[in-house]
């Protein structure tokens, strides 16, 4: 490796190496981040009528929120037990490891991530899961 990502990958490794939670925290909020903000141009480049949407500010710092709080240390915790559920480094023991993915840990939990985003703000506290899980489909079949 040379150049600009080797001079970023050493020291992201060293600090992986010193604080993992702490770092693949950040890097999953950072993720989220970037990914929001590529989402809303992409978005805002089909935007019907050709009218402009402002960014959305709060969408993007719950997208950021639930990487860095939620799903960075989530996925550190899920992946810590694998490696320690299945020692082995066969090839055998690798593609299990891999097969158990974010989504064996918590099925649901990225559409309610990327979903809650559009449903999270139309709920008030106490409502139940099943309105919110309605709410999600009826957004996933385009009826919202």
């Amino acid at each position: 490796m040379s150049g600009f990502f080797a001079k970023v990958w050493g020291p992201y490794e060293r600090w992986l190496a010193r604080s993992p939670l702490i770092a693949k925290s950040v890097t999953t909020g950072v993720l989220g981040c970037l990914g929001d903000v590529i989402a809303q141009n992409i978005e805002h480049k089909f935007v019907e009528g050709g009218e402009k949407k402002p960014f959305d500010w709060k969408r993007n710092s719950r997208l950021t929120g639930f990487g860095l709080v939620l799903i960075g240390p989530m996925l550190h915790g899920w992946y810590g037990f694998l490696a320690r559920a299945i020692s082995a480094t066969t090839t055998t023991a690798v593609i299990q490891k891999n097969g158990f993915g974010p989504n064996d840990l918590c099925p649901y939990c990225h559409d309610d991530i990327l979903c809650g985003s559009r449903t999270s703000g139309r709920h008030e506290q106490g409502t139940n899961y099943y309105q919110v899980q309605g709410s999600v489909l009826a957004y996933n079949d385009g009826e919202l």
